[in-house]
């Protein structure tokens, strides 16, 4: 098996770029991560893990006013 490429301030990246609207698949990307290494890491890290639902949390609300000032 091999070491894993996660680190502690990854859970604070993804608060970052979800506050801003960023998707799961451009956190991978920026994280040059797969999909499935990002959701075994949600497994692995209970503080990713929540990182990520606030994330995507954020992430929604920053689309829905996004949505509601361009009207």
């Amino acid at each position: 098996m091999r070491p894993t490429k996660y680190k502690d301030e990854y859970k604070d990246t993804v608060i970052e770029l979800m506050k801003v609207g960023a998707s799961i698949e451009e956190i991978c990307l920026e994280l040059d991560i797969c999909k499935k290494t990002f959701y075994n890491w949600c497994e692995e890290n209970e503080e990713f893990l929540h990182s990520k639902k606030k994330g995507v949390d954020f992430s929604k609300g920053w689309w829905m006013k996004k949505g509601r000032t361009q009207l």
